[in-house]
C-alpha cells in the first residue's frame, strides 16, 4: 500500500505513511534486545531469549533448548520428568532435545552447569503459531496515533483480556546480513494491559483457537508494516527471483558499512528503552529517541527481515504459520501466487518441517483512489488482482488456507479496526484442519464454470454450508463478459449451490467476475456467515 503523503515520526522521514506505522511499531510494539541478550547463569551460560518466564514450547514434538556455557562444562535440563546432560563443546555450544510431551503445565524448565542453576517458571506445553507479515498483521491492539486507531472497542477488549494459557512473543523489528541464528524479542502474557502491544489478528487467532480446544496457544509476532516478500524469504530464493534487487542492496551496504557499524552500536541503548515501554505503555506515547537507520529503506531490503525476524526461529518448533501480507505487492501481483509457494517451501524446509499448515489473509476492502478524494478509476485498482492470486495459490499449497478479509475492512482507511473477524476467521481454518473440531471454516468456493445459451452457471463448493444472500434475495457483485472482454453487470439468482448469471448486454457469456473491486460489494455468504472470496474465472498471469 502507498501513501500520497510523506510522514515525518520522531526526526526519521518515511516514504509513506504505513512505513510510519512500521517505525512507530518499533516503538511502541516490539521488544529489540541486542544480539542474543543472554538469560545470564553465574557460570557464563547464555540462553537465547525464547526461553524465559511464561514461554509456551510446542508439545508433540521433541524439545531442543540450547546455549553456551564455558568449554567443557557439563550442562543438565530438566522438564517435568525429564532430564538430559551434555557437555559444552570446544566454543562453549550445547544443545540437548528432551521428549516430546503433551499439552500441559505449568512447568518448571531448570539449566544447571558449574554447579548453578536457572529456573525458567510458568512454562507450558502446547501450540507455537508464527505470525508474519505487514501492517495489518503488525497493528497491535491499541491505537497508534494517528496510523492506526486501535481495535474495535479497544479499552474493553484491553481491560478484560485474562487468558492464562495465550503467550505471544514479540520480535522486534530489524534487519540483519546476513542471515542470524540469534533471536531477540520478549515473552508477553495474555493478561490486560500486557496484550496493548501484540499483533490483534494474532490475539483474537489465539483467544479463539485456546477456548475452543483449552490447549495453550502461543504465538510469535514477526511482522513489519509496508514489507514486500521479498524481504520475508532466503537469499538463495532472492537470488533467483530479483538477482537486480539483490546486487543493488549489496552494493548499498559495501557503501554504508560505517552507518550499519553506527546502527549496530546505537540498538542497545535503544533496544533497552523500547523494553521499558512493551510492558508499561498503553497509551499514545512512548520512546521517542530516534533510531536512525543506515541509509533509506534498509530495513526493507531483501532478505533483510528474514535474516533478522525469521531465520533464528528455525531451531524453535512451530505449530504452523499465520500471514496477512500482499498490500505492498499489489502493483506487482503478476506470479505472486508462485511467489508466495516460493516462500513457504523455503520456510518448510528451514524448519524442517515439510507439512507445516500456511494461512493467510485475502486483503481487506479499501479504496485508494476515494480516500484521496479522488473519482475511482479501475485502471489504479491493483487489488483484486492480487487478491485472485491469493485465491489462486489455494490450488498451489499443500496445507494452505485462506481467510477472507474483504467484507470487514474500512474502505477509507487501509488499518480497519475489525481485527476479531480476522484472527477468529484464521482460527476457523485451524480449529478444522489441525485440531479436529467440526466447525464450517471456509465461505463458498467457485469450483466450476458451464454454459448454457446466454447464461453462465457458478457452481460452488458450499463446505456443507447451504449458500445465502447476505442482503436481500439477489446476489450482487457479479459481472459477465463475452468474447470482447468487457464487463457488464449481471443478474444472479441462486439455486442450490449453484449461481446463475446473465445479462441483457452479453449475448454469448465466456467470463465471470465477482467483489472485482479494491472495495467490492460482497453479497454472496454461506449460512454459517463465511463470505466467497472475490474471484475471476478470466486466466491470470
Amino acid at each position: 500500500m502507498h501513501w500520497a503523503a510523506d510522514w515525518r515520526v520522531n526526526g526519521y522521514q518515511y516514504p509513506s505513511m504505513e512505513d510510519g506505522l512500521r517505525f512507530n511499531k518499533c516503538f511502541f510494539v516490539t521488544v529489540l534486545l541486542f544480539a542474543f541478550i543472554p538469560v545470564m547463569l553465574p557460570a557464563q551460560t547464555v540462553l537465547p531469549k525464547i526461553f524465559s518466564d511464561h514461554m509456551v514450547l510446542q508439545r508433540q514434538l521433541p524439545i531442543p533448548v540450547w546455549g553456551k556455557s564455558a568449554p567443557g562444562a557439563t550442562v543438565t535440563v530438566s522438564l517435568a520428568d525429564a532430564q538430559k546432560a551434555t557437555t559444552a563443546d570446544k566454543d562453549g555450544k550445547w544443545r540437548v532435545e528432551l521428549p516430546a510431551r503433551p499439552a500441559g503445565g505449568p512447568f518448571t524448565l531448570t539449566v544447571t552447569a558449574g554447579g548453578k542453576t536457572i529456573s525458567f517458571k510458568d512454562v507450558l506445553l502446547g501450540d507455537v503459531w508464527m505470525a508474519s507479515g505487514q501492517s495489518n498483521m503488525s497493528m497491535p491492539m491499541r491505537p497508534v496515533p494517528p496510523y492506526t486507531m486501535g481495535v474495535t472497542d479497544y479499552e474493553h477488549e484491553i481491560a478484560a483480556a485474562n487468558e492464562l494459557n495465550v503467550r505471544f512473543f514479540v520480535v522486534p523489528e530489524e534487519a540483519d546480513f546476513p542471515e542470524q541464528t540469534e533471536m531477540h524479542g520478549d515473552w508477553l502474557e495474555s493478561k490486560g494491559a500486557q496484550v496493548c502491544n501484540v499483533s490483534a489478528v494474532a490475539y483474537y487467532f489465539a483467544r479463539k483457537v485456546n477456548r475452543d480446544t483449552g490447549v495453550p496457544i502461543a504465538v510469535i509476532d514477526a511482522s513489519v508494516g509496508s514489507t514486500g516478500l521479498s524481504a520475508w524469504v532466503n537469499i538463495d530464493v532472492n537470488r533467483k527471483a530479483h538477482p537486480d534487487a539483490v546486487a543493488a542492496s549489496e552494493k548499498l551496504l559495501q557503501e554504508h558499512v560505517a552507518e550499519v557499524r553506527d546502527y549496530e552500536r546505537d540498538r542497545p541503548d535503544f533496544d533497552k528503552r523500547t523494553e521499558e515501554s512493551i510492558r508499561n505503555n498503553c497509551g499514545p506515547s512512548g520512546v521517542t529517541k530516534e533510531h536512525t537507520m543506515p541509509f533509506p529503506n534498509f530495513i526493507f531490503k531483501p532478505s533483510g527481515l528474514y535474516n533478522a525476524m525469521i531465520a533464528p526461529f528455525h531451531q524453535v518448533p512451530i505449530k504452523g504459520v499465520l500471514w496477512y501480507q500482499g498490500d505492498a505487492d499489489s502493483h506487482w501481483y503478476a506470479g505472486y501466487s508462485d511467489r508466495m509457494k516460493e516462500l513457504i517451501d523455503s520456510w518448510r524446509a528451514s524448519w524442517h518441517q515439510p507439512d507445516i499448515p500456511f494461512y493467510w489473509v485475502m486483503l481487506q476492502n479499501v479504496t485508494a483512489d476515494e480516500r484521496f478524494g479522488r473519482d475511482y478509476d479501475p485502471k489504479n485498482d491493483f487489488y483484486p488482482f492480487l487478491r485472485e492470486q491469493q485465491r489462486i495459490a489455494l490450488s498451489k499449497i499443500s496445507h494452505g488456507g485462506m481467510a477472507v478479509a474483504t467484507d470487514v475492512g474500512d474502505p477509507m482507511f487501509p488499518h480497519p479496526r475489525n481485527k476479531k473477524a480476522v484472527g477468529e476467521r484464521l482460527a476457523l481454518i485451524a480449529l478444522a484442519n489441525d485440531y479436529g473440531v467440526k466447525v464450517v471454516s471456509s465461505g463458498p468456493m467457485l469450483k466450476s464454470v458451464s454454459h448454457g445459451g446466454d447464461q453462465l452457471f457458478l457452481k460452488f463448493d458450499t463446505f456443507g454450508s447451504p449458500l445465502r444472500v447476505n442482503t436481500g434475495t439477489v446476489p450482487g457483485g457479479f459481472e459477465i463478459a463475452g468474447a470482447d472482454g468487457k464487463y457488464h453487470p449481471a443478474m444472479a439468482t441462486v439455486n442450490g449451490d449453484t449461481v446463475t448469471l446473465s445479462s441483457p448486454l452479453v449475448k454469448d457469456p465466456r467470463n465471470a467476475r465477482y467483489g472485482w473491486k479494491g472495495n467490492p460489494y460482497l453479497s454472496l455468504y454461506n449460512a454459517a456467515g463465511l463470505p466467497a472470496p472475490p474471484f475471476t474465472t478470466e486466466p491470470q498471469p
